[in-house]
């Protein structure tokens, strides 16, 4: 028996086909993967507050979205905790940075994705694994590189599309296996 699964979140479109365990499997972590994303990237504490309806049976206009559906007012993770930090880097006043100059300067760097790279892998001859996202940012600081204009958007992006680097949150950073490879065998040396 073949079953097929279409989704279109805005052309962002997955089609799978197969087996229905295989598709269910495709489609749990599809979900998961989307849940994480609007709660990384969905500002839970700036929503308005709800109106408080006299009729506790009815429900609000403003309480449902256009499809029907109940809109998010507030969301927590397991912990207690807001799942949406606001992250200000700061310089590592700590952090040794001798090196740093020449460890970049073997490599052509063309864009942040390699730049983040570079500085995890130095970091990481320095002893410093995993390191965290402010030595990062002191990094590009020490060397008056040009900071992205969202800097923690850039740790996410180099995590995401390139997949050189891996986190769970912006203190525990690690290369990752494709990171090695990239930084190996594929950046262009200077």
């Amino acid at each position: 028996m073949t079953t097929k699964l279409h989704v279109n979140i805005h052309q962002g479109i997955i089609d799978v086909e197969g087996d229905p365990e295989f598709v269910k499997t495709v489609y749990a972590d599809f979900k998961s993967t989307i849940v994480t994303k609007l709660e990384e990237t969905t500002d839970y504490n700036s929503a308005p507050e709800p109106q408080q309806d006299t009729n506790l049976g009815a429900e609000t206009a403003a309480s449902k979205s256009k499809s029907g559906r109940r809109t998010k007012s507030s969301k927590s993770s397991s912990s207690g905790k807001s799942t949406n930090t606001k992250y200000s880097p700061k310089v590592d006043p700590k952090l040794e940075i001798e090196g740093l100059k020449e460890f970049k300067d073997k490599f052509k760097l063309s864009n942040n994705y390699t730049k983040i790279l570079v500085f995890c892998k130095f970091l990481e001859s320095k002893g410093i694994s995993p390191c965290n996202a402010d030595q990062i940012y002191t990094c590009f600081r020490a060397l008056n590189e040009k900071l992205p204009k969202y800097f923690s958007q850039a740790l996410y992006d180099t995590k995401n599309k390139p997949t050189y680097i891996q986190f769970e949150t912006l203190d525990e950073i690690s290369v990752t296996n494709i990171g090695e490879n990239a930084f190996n065998y594929e950046l262009e040396r200077a």
